[in-house]
Order: structure tokens, then sequence, then C-alpha cells
């Protein structure tokens, strides 16, 4: 028990010593977080290129003039929606799959017939296939759909229009139930007197209107009190919506693939930190002093990596957060997130042994973690984006721990990595972890350290 408080102690002087180090603090926190930052708006996360348009697909199942024009009108200048016409109903939905529409659109058969003739040829119906997580975009669109429709209706009504024409044909000798054509017969006369101008309607309007009602109840055989209208009410276009699961392909935002690299960057910091740390104790004697207590060296070792161990989690924990709360990222795995955030720490707990260990000098040590790690960390995601990376550079820099520990990260963070999937990673993670322990631990005993 006496061990362990002793490491615990040793731990938390080290964590203690570098909060004083206001410089090894900022670059050990607070530069991966400006890292992030900075990452994030270079490559977009600034919202640097927002675009208001909403982009949809398109298919035109009715293939006629007016379902044409229509689409036109959708996708004109200053509608706000940006239009991609499919070949068939998979390609258009396979378009909100891949998150290269916000929705797709599908104009029915019989559409032109509906909008040349609304009360004759019923209403305009179009299919929405969106994304459930699109909603708000998903209600826009709709909402602009039924006003390019009532638009549409409204510009039929110019002067003796074909939904006129074939309203009129309806009220005569169509079918239509008396409660539909009698709707129609005032309607019509009411736009006829607007377009025409005759002010002297009104009785001929009251008369046609006595017929109808008479008509309708010789009909019906019920009085006014007990009718209901069989027409249910008009509407000049149905939308009918679906949801459509979007695959999650990419990172939601620059951010998701940014902060990672600041991870990268810190845990970079963490053992050049630590490292120098381990070295300078033992060049200046306070290692020794250390063995000569009552403490075995292992119990020293141990606490020297613990301390690097919290300041990993430390440092993920706090990055991972702050994007969470500020730039609203969703961890899409939290387990696997925490089970990549402890092989990490692990791994460049090694790491700092080794380069520890392989130093004979805090000067040696900070010069091989300056060029070695920074080496790594570039060429392991800490410029470049992994999933970006060309394959053979992606293959180089397999042997970089930052790889790894990047792949791991991303894979929790948005990827949705399962541990099956995060499996490779993170066993070479605790490969580079144990390994490194192991060469340095042998190393600073062939220096007569241990």
């Amino acid at each position: 028990m006496s061990s362990l408080r002793a490491v615990r102690a040793l731990a938390v002087k080290d964590l203690r010593l570098l909060l004083r180090d206001r410089g090894a603090l900022f670059f050990t926190l607070g530069f991966p977080l400006l890292m992030g930052l900075a990452f994030g708006w270079i490559f977009g996360g600034g919202g640097s290129k927002s675009r208001s348009d909403l982009d949809i697909a398109v298919f035109d199942r009715d293939g006629s003039a007016p379902s044409r024009a229509f689409i036109d009108e959708l996708g004109g200048e200053g509608s706000g929606i940006a239009t991609a016409p499919a070949t068939d109903l998979d390609a258009c939905v396979a378009a909100v799959r891949t998150r290269e529409a916000i929705a797709c659109v599908v104009l029915e058969e019989g559409f032109g017939r509906a909008s040349d003739a609304f009360f004759a040829g019923g209403p305009m119906r179009l299919g929405v296939h969106i994304d459930p997580s699109r909603g708000a975009e998903g209600g826009l669109l709709t909402g602009k759909l039924t006003a390019l429709s009532y638009q549409r209706m409204q510009s039929l009504f110019s002067g003796e229009s074909e939904a006129l024409k074939r309203a009129r044909m309806v009220i005569d000798q169509g079918d239509a139930p008396p409660a539909l054509k009698s709707a129609l017969s005032d309607l019509y006369t009411s736009i006829e007197r607007l377009n025409e101008g005759d002010e002297g309607q009104d009785e001929k309007q009251d008369e046609k209107q006595d017929e109808k009602q008479d008509e309708k109840q010789a009909d019906d055989g019920q009085t006014d009190d007990d009718s209901e209208p069989e027409s249910g009410g008009f509407q000049p276009v149905v939308i009918t919506t679906s949801e459509v699961r979007a695959e999650r392909s990419g990172p939601p935002n620059a951010f998701a693939v940014s902060f990672p690299q600041g991870i990268i960057w810190g845990l970079m910091s963490c053992v050049m930190s630590f490292s120098a740390s381990l070295v300078r104790e033992r060049t200046q004697g306070t290692m020794v002093r250390l063995m000569i207590a009552p403490l075995a060296p292992a119990a020293i070792l141990a606490a020297k990596s613990l301390a690097c161990f919290l300041t990993c989690i430390l440092l993920q924990v706090l990055m991972i957060a702050f994007a969470v709360v500020v730039f609203d990222l969703t961890v899409s795995a939290p387990f696997e997130m925490a089970v990549a955030m402890i092989c990490s720490a692990l791994a460049f707990v090694g790491v700092t042994v080794l380069i520890a260990g392989l130093s004979r000098s805090e000067e040696g040590a900070d010069g091989l973690g300056r060029s070695v790690l920074l080496l790594l960390a570039l060429f392991g995601g800490g410029t470049i984006p992994i999933f970006v990376m060309p394959p053979a550079m992606a293959a180089a820099a397999s042997i970089s721990p930052f790889k790894w520990a990047s792949v791991a990260i991303e894979g929790a963070l948005w990827r949705g990595f399962s541990l099956a999937e995060l499996a490779l990673p993170l066993g070479i993670l605790l490969a580079f972890g144990v390994g490194g322990f192991i060469v340095g631990v042998l190393a600073m005993r062939r220096r007569g350290a241990g």
C-alpha cells in the first residue's frame, strides 16, 4: 500500500510541476487547442463558404412539358434551390443517401395533366424523400414546393385559362359530386367577375347559387344543417414525404477532423515534456536520490508514467469536450472513444519512456523529440488527415503511432467504428506502448538509471 501511495504522490508532484511551468502547460494543453481551431478554420469550419441554396435531386416521372416547366421554376434564379436531374428513382434516392443532395423530389405521373387542369385532373402529386436528420431543410423545401404550386394555380386563373375551361366542363357536363360542382360554380363565377370586371353579376350569382343549392339538397336528400361537402376540400398539390437514412461517408464538419489533429500535436507535446523531465531528473541526480529512498525503481518509473498517462487523458478529454460543446460535434461511439483515449495515452507513455531511455541529456531528449516526433506527427495525420492521404503516403505513415491514434479517435468520433473495427489501431497503439516502455527501461538500466 505504501508503494501505491508513493507512486500517487510522485505522480501528483509531476503534475504540479507541469501546472507551474506555464510554457510547458501552454504547449501541452493550449497549443493543441489552437491547432485544432486553426486547422478547422483553414479547412472551412469557419463557414466562409456558406451557401443558402438547397441541393436537391429531381426525378420527373411524368415527363411532360408542365412538369419540366415546374422543375425549371423550382431551380430558377433566386429560388434558393439547386436542382440536379436523376435518371430514375433509385439514383434520386441514392443522392440523398450519399449526401449529394438534401432531398429527392419526384414529380409523379399525371403531374402535367393536373397542373394544367386542377379541378378536372386532380391535385399535383409530389414525392419528397429526405434524410430525417435534415428536418429543417425538409420543412423549408416542402414550403417552397407548396408555394410554387399555388403560384402556378394563381397564374392559371388569369384570363380564360385551360384550368377554368376544364372547371366549366365539370360544372356543365361532368359527373363530379354535387357539392364539388356547386363549389366550382361559385369559384368560377367569382373568378369570371374578377377577370371580366362585370359588376352586374350579383343577381345572376344569387340565382345560380339558389339553383345549385336546390339541386344539392335534392340529390343528397339532406338539409343544410346535416350536409357535409363530399369534396373534402380541394388541394392543388399533395406532397408525400418519406425518410431516407443517409450514409455517413465523411466528417460532419471540418472541426471533426481538425480536433483529432490537435490531439496529435498535444500528445507530441506531452511526450516531449515528460521525456525531457525524466532525462533532467536522471542527469541532475534527482533520480538517484529517489532510488536511495525506500522505493523500488519500478515504482519511480510507474509514477512518472502515471503522470504522463493522466496528462494525455486530460488533453484528449478537454479537446473532445470543447469540440462537442462549441462546435456541436457528436461522439458516435462513446465507449469506443474512451477505449481509444486510453490506448492512445498508453502508447505515448511508452514513447515517452523510449525517448527518455535513448537520450543522454535533456538537450538530446529535446532534439530527438523535435526531430523524430515532429516528423512522425507530420506524416501521422498532424497536417494532412489520414483519410485524404494517397494510398502510398497512408501506408508509409503506418510506422507512426500518431496515425493509429488519429484513426482510433476519428473512428470513435465520427466514423461510428465498433470495437472490432478499431481492433487493429488499438492493438498497434498498445504494441507501441508496451514495446516503447520495455526498450526505454532497458536503455535506462544500461546507463545506470535503473
